[in-house]
């Protein structure tokens, strides 16, 4: 069942970002639910950016441990409005429903053990590993 491989992952990550950077703007939102779009964009972002995967740009953590990080921050996603008391505004408590709830989706169908990339990817993964660029 874990069939999406690390590098489209990763592209879904950055969409991810795009997605609740322009919420704001494109829903008209304010308040607590603009400012959790912004710090999940940036959260997201950052945690891309760092994760040892064809899209990563740090290498850091293990792609492994990003899954980890994304299911919680699934988890965390759905219940924000309840938690943050913006519930009853339909359009942010609706992104953030769905937006966590893909995000679990993409969590469950992912390949974190990278099982599934391409010779280059494997390639690329080798020569980090050596430190050639």
């Amino acid at each position: 069942m874990r069939f999406l491989s690390p590098k489209l992952h990763g592209f879904l990550d950055y969409g991810y970002v795009a997605i609740f950077a322009l919420a704001p703007s494109f829903l008209n939102l304010a308040g607590t639910a603009a400012i959790l779009c912004y710090v999940i964009a940036v959260a997201v972002f950052a945690l891309a950016f760092i994760t040892r995967y064809p899209l990563g740009v740090v290498k850091k953590i293990p792609f492994t441990v990003h899954g980890g990080i994304e299911l919680s921050a699934a988890l965390a996603t759905m219940v924000s409005p309840w938690a943050f008391d913006f519930s009853a505004a339909d359009a942010a408590r609706n992104l953030f429903v769905v937006m966590g709830g893909a995000l679990a989706l993409v969590w469950l169908v992912t390949d974190y053990k990278g099982t599934k990339t391409s010779t280059a990817d494997i390639g690329a993964r080798e020569r980090d590993k050596v430190g050639i660029r």
